[in-house]
């Protein structure tokens, strides 16, 4: 069952591969309000809308009353960007690993990555948070200060500045910056990821390289 599990793993990687494209990693399930999109090089910004595939390189930036929930299509880890935040989706492939990162220039981005085998790495100026199978905040403040927050699994923190790394637990807060990295109890309040907990299932529609219409099935923890 495990041999036959990971032949499937690989089977899908290299269908999103061939179908979406070497460049493409996510996919936008949810957008509110006033949400934009730089495609990788421009400087012009779109609006950002459900449905829409994004590339490696791609910037996705929110006001104060924005929100995007996307989708990596690779593992089907999921992405919720908070009001006020900047960042861009960035892609690297080892052999048949695909590894996925946000690199966060501010604000707050909700992650939970699949299960099984998941990779999303979030990077700030000072610090880098991965993990596989898990689910947790990451919160880059105005001062610098890199926050991470456990809420499922484990989270690796790690201080670029300084080398130093913690591990961070459900109900645990991680906080990174140039003095270095620090692990507590996490108090107060969090941030809200607005989600339901509701399983649904999305349907990403697309064309094969014969022009034929298809249908790439998710599910999604909303």
């Amino acid at each position: 069952m495990k041999k036959l599990a990971i032949v499937l793993l690989l089977l899908y990687l290299i269908f999103v591969t061939t179908v979406f494209g070497a460049n493409n990693i996510a996919i936008t399930y949810k957008v509110k309000g006033n949400v934009e999109l730089y495609r990788a090089g421009s400087k012009t910004p779109e609006v950002l809308a459900p449905s829409v595939h994004l590339n490696d390189g791609d910037r996705i930036k929110t006001s104060a009353d924005g929100y995007a929930f996307i989708i990596f299509i690779h593992d089907k880890s999921q992405v919720k960007i908070r009001e006020n935040s900047d960042l861009t989706l960035s892609v690297q492939k080892e052999g048949a690993s695909v590894k996925q990162q946000i690199n966060l220039d501010i604000g707050k981005v909700w992650t939970q990555v699949s299960k099984s085998g998941g990779n999303v790495r979030i990077a700030t100026p000072t610090s880098v948070a991965s993990v596989k199978g898990t689910t947790w905040w990451t919160i880059l403040d105005e001062k610098g200060d890199t926050y991470v927050i456990g809420i499922e699994g484990l989270v690796e923190l790690y201080n670029r500045i300084t080398g130093q790394s913690v591990t961070v637990g459900s109900g645990q807060t991680g906080r990174s910056n140039q003095s270095g990295v620090t692990v507590s109890q996490t108090t107060g309040s969090i941030p809200n990821s607005e989600g339901t907990g509701q399983i649904n299932r999305i349907v990403v529609p697309f064309r094969d390289s014969e022009g034929n219409e298809r249908n790439l099935i998710i599910e999604v923890e909303e």
